[in-house]
């Protein structure tokens, strides 16, 4: 575990579902920290900005797309 979390993930891409609170959030900034783009789905697009606006600063991309995958 301590490996994985120490390795940089590249320029993979991340598709999160409610990334804007909880474990999602804390997922999308983790990633975003090893280098991974994420792509966030939320029916909240405030609370998704605000992510995406992390993300940015961690010099990756974020895009949003207003939904939920089930």
């Amino acid at each position: 575990m301590k490996e994985f979390l120490e390795q940089r993930l590249g320029d993979m891409k991340a598709l999160i579902n409610g990334s804007d609170s909880g474990i999602s959030r804390a997922i999308s900034v983790r990633y975003a920290k090893k280098e991974v783009d994420i792509i966030m789905s939320d029916i909240n697009l405030e609370g998704a900005n605000k992510i995406a606006e992390m993300i940015k600063k961690l010099d990756r991309n974020g895009m949003i797309i207003k939904g939920c995958f089930m």
